[in-house]
């Protein structure tokens, strides 16, 4: 494996992985220069900002070539609507930020969420503090809006997922580049 440029990496490629940090700097990098110039049946798969491609040199080389395909995690809202270069652009696959929104991601945020709910309640015992409602001054067991309302009972967050059972933990990471082995 060697660097090379991107115009090289580009023109010899078959597939071509964007995963560049957007700066404004680098809006419409990836434009008709680049595309000119790459390899016949290109595949672009980019998890990276859609401002870094230019959509009318985009949806050219995806219409006339040399890319065959497009995968893009996200574009610009707007980016297909009618009067927009990718509109109707059949190679173009569009996949929402899909990496986050996977049963997976979502049952360990849920996790992550409780975990630190728990985390706050021990560390805050006032917060978690129970009184029952005093009657309101009317004689009502209504509590008058005026009056304080008391934190709700505690209980453990992660008892409020029911019986879903919690990921294992995950090992931390061994020295840089290393497995955590010697």
């Amino acid at each position: 494996i060697a660097a090379v440029g991107l115009r090289e990496l580009m023109a010899r490629s078959d597939g071509v992985a964007v995963l560049l940090a957007f700066f404004s700097r680098y809006k419409g990098l990836f434009g008709d220069r680049l595309f000119q110039g790459a390899k016949s049946q290109q595949v672009l798969v980019s998890l990276a900002h859609s401002n870094l491609f230019d959509e009318g040199a985009l949806a050219q080389a995806l219409l006339q070539g040399p890319l065959s395909a497009a995968w893009m995690d996200c574009l610009e809202p707007g980016a297909l609507d009618p009067e927009r270069p990718l509109h109707r652009v059949a190679t173009l696959q569009v996949t929402p930020r899909v990496s986050g929104v996977t049963q997976g991601t979502r049952l360990r945020g849920a996790w992550a969420v409780a975990q630190r709910i728990d985390e706050f309640l021990v560390s805050h015992p006032k917060a978690a503090a129970v009184a029952a409602p005093e009657p309101s001054s009317t004689g009502s067991a209504q509590p008058d809006l005026e009056a304080p309302q008391p934190a709700p009972r505690p209980r453990r967050a992660a008892a409020a997922l029911g019986s879903v059972k919690p990921l294992p933990p995950v090992a931390p990471a061994g020295p840089a580049g290393g497995t955590g082995s010697a």
